[in-house]
């Protein structure tokens, strides 16, 4: 929607990875980012 291209997330990979990992919905700012990550 935004027209990125790419897009670096940057953080600690544990806290990544266990957002990605998540199957109920959290209210995370970065869960839409996570939601797409899962998709792929």
């Amino acid at each position: 929607m935004m027209g990125f291209r790419r897009l670096l997330v940057e953080g600690d990979s544990l806290s990544v990875i266990k957002y990605v990992q998540k199957k109920e919905v959290d209210r995370s700012i970065l869960r839409p980012i996570t939601y797409h990550i899962q998709r792929l």
